[in-house]
Formats: C-alpha cells, structure tokens, sequence
C-alpha cells in the first residue's frame, strides 16, 4: 500500500488523495482496477456532488476521509474562513423521516454547546438535498484506533493521560445530561505532535437508538458490540452516565493489553461475554500493569453500574492521583454482609486493643497514645 509523500501515512489503493492530510496520491491509478471499486468511488463522488450542492459556494468539498457505522467524513475548505474543516454526512438510513433528521439535529445543537478542550467541536449543523451534515475541525493526526493497530500495548504513563483527558471529556458532556453511548477507539482523535485527546461524536448515538435500529432492519448496530455496557447489551434499563464508564474501562484494558476483552464469531456473541463473562485478566495479558491501574480499570467494568465509579470526574481524579476509593457503600449485595461482618470484627478488635493500652498507660502512670489517622492509597508504581 502506497504511504504519503508528506504524512507518511498509508494511502488506499483506489484514494487520489491522502485521507489524513490531503496530499495527492502519486500512485493513484488513473482508472478504477474492477467494477466493485469502480461503483465506489462513483458513490463517492455522487455524495460529494450532493454535499457540495447542500453546502453552496462558502465551501469547497475536497475529498472523502473516510467512513464508519454512522457516517462518511470528509474533507472541505471553509472560504469564507479560510480554513479546513471535516463534514461528517450521516448515512441515509438514519435520517429516512423528518422525526429522525430533526432528532439528529437536536442531538448535535446540544453537543455544539459543549467547550471543552478534550471535546471536538462541531462548528455547525446543516441539511440539504436529503443530506444531514455536521461541520467540525479537520484534526490533523490520528485516532487511538489507529495508534493501536500500529503500537499494540500502549505505554502506562500514555494510558493514563490519555484515559485521564477522555474521563474529563465525559465529565463535562455528562454535567450538562449528554451521554455519549459509544465510546472507543475511533471516536477519540489524537491531534498534532503531543496528541492531544479529542473526544468525538456525542450525541450521534442517542439520536440513532431513537430511529428504532438495533440489530435488525438495516443490520447497523447502535453503538459499538465491543465497548457496549451490559445494560446497553440487553437493552434494558436507562442508558446512564455510567455506561460511558463502562466503555471507558474497556478502552483502558485494551490501550494495556493491546487486544480487546471480549472476542467472538459475531456481535450478538460478544454481546452476550460483555453480560455474562468476568473481565479477563489483565495480569495475564500485561505483567508490568500497576496494581491501581488495574482495580480502576474493574472498577470502571463492574457488571453492576452501582459497583462502578459513579461519575467521570471520579475517574479522572484516581487517574490523576493513583488513589482508587472505596466501593463498599456501592458493592452489590452479595458482598455487603461479608464485609460489613469483617468490619466489625475490626472495630470489635481495635477498640479491645485500644482498651488495654489505655489500662496500661493508666498502670504506668502515663497518657494514651494519640490515634494516627490515614488513608490506604496506591500510587502507579509497579510492586
């Protein structure tokens, strides 16, 4: 596969431009190599005729980027600003009533009002000749998806700033009641030389669910089988804050292990592991992971929303500390009792002890000694 003169990123075959920084292919052939690829681009080109046509005169539409479960993306000039932008245009079968196109409008004005700086912006939002489009910056670099197909295992320190900046990200968009329903790899951008972490995408996944879509019909699966929360799994329940936690640790466990927890021979398959199965261990995948590390990332996948962390600000405070709290008040119920009894065997035992060494400072003529008071933390140094 050809790479760019000027990114040195890999160019598909049938692509006359670089899909990350626009750069023209040199090895672009001049005509399509068979019908399939030939039907492709015609596609390609007929979108982009449309687009342009939406768009009108204040932008130039260049080429396409790209394309996933929800969207294409590509890249244009903004001339009035003399800027590069990416339009990302929703696929035709989310948008096939007025009820759909007018909930994904919705969905993105209320992404558009979030700023934060590990947040992509969406500039504006827009809809013309049976398009609907969302205009955001053209971020120059690379998704966390991309670094992991080329790095695997991820550094430590680089998975916790990374995972620190998105749980920040998600803070913000959940204190204004947005939850994002699809976090993972391709929806965080990694921008410029320091690869700063944007997040991507609010709101397109509520505003899809809304359609009726889920495993049947056009056969497009609301979200991401991989990162999806059990409860997003079944399908039952309110989707909350908590599932974006969910997905977060997943994302954690794998920039760690380099591979994803749960694999299976179709989606529904791995689905079902995200309901049913334990959390692999990390240990076996990753010797050198932190202690910490580790019972944030359990924490954060607990099958129970109540036994994991409750707010992304939670997350990235133990990101950012090393210090992961307590779930006692939060742990299931099959674990309370036990606990409970433990404690106050401890307490029953402290105050024992505590007893004697009064009565024996009490004997020597002396004072009690003073109580020193802590709390148990762990730091992301291996031990």
């Amino acid at each position: 596969m050809p790479t760019c003169v000027k990114c040195s990123r890999e160019i598909p075959p049938a692509y006359a431009f670089c899909p990350s920084c626009g750069t023209p292919n040199p090895d672009a052939p001049t005509a399509p190599v068979d019908s399939d690829e030939a039907t492709q681009l015609l596609e390609q080109n007929e979108l982009a005729k449309k687009l342009q046509a939406a768009l009108g005169p204040n932008f130039l539409v260049e080429h396409e980027l790209g394309e996933g479960g929800f969207a294409h993306v590509f890249a244009a000039t903004d001339r009035k600003l003399s800027r590069r932008i990416a339009i990302k245009v929703l696929r035709p079968e989310f948008t096939g009533s007025r009820a759909s196109v007018q909930r994904f409008i919705r969905e993105a004005e209320s992404a558009a009002k979030l700023n934060h700086p590990n947040i992509l912006p969406i500039f504006f939002v827009g809809e013309g000749e049976g398009l609907v489009y969302f205009g955001m910056p053209l971020v120059e670099g690379e998704s966390l998806d991309a670094k992991l197909r080329r790095e695997g295992q991820i550094p430590e320190a680089e998975v916790i700033r990374i995972g620190t900046d998105i749980a920040d990200a998600l803070a913000e968009a959940h204190a204004h009641q947005l939850v994002h329903r699809d976090i993972k790899p391709q929806n965080v951008m990694l921008q410029g030389p320091k690869q700063r972490v944007l997040v991507a995408d609010f709101g397109i996944a509520k505003a899809a669910a809304g359609s009726g879509e889920r495993l049947t019909g056009t056969g497009v699966i609301i979200g991401s089988p991989h990162y999806m929360s059990p409860e997003q799994a079944s399908g039952s329940g309110e989707i909350d804050a908590r599932s974006d936690i969910y997905s977060l640790g997943i994302v954690l466990w794998q920039m760690l292990a380099g591979v994803l927890p749960f694999e299976g021979p179709d989606s529904q398959a791995v689905l079902v592991q995200h309901i049913t199965r334990p959390l692999p261990s990390l240990r076996s995948r990753r010797r050198d992971a932190s202690p910490a590390v580790i019972r944030l990332i359990e924490r954060c996948c607990a099958k129970k929303p109540a036994d994991r962390f409750q707010s992304a600000a939670e997350v990235a405070d133990a990101l950012r500390s090393g210090v992961v709290p307590a779930v006692a008040k939060r742990a299931s119920q099959r674990w309370r009792t036990p606990v409970a009894v433990a404690m106050g065997v401890l307490v029953i035992a402290a105050a024992a002890i505590a007893g004697r060494q009064l009565l024996k400072g009490r004997a020597a003529g002396g004072s009690a000694p003073a109580s020193t008071g802590g709390t148990a933390s762990f730091s992301w140094t291996n031990t």
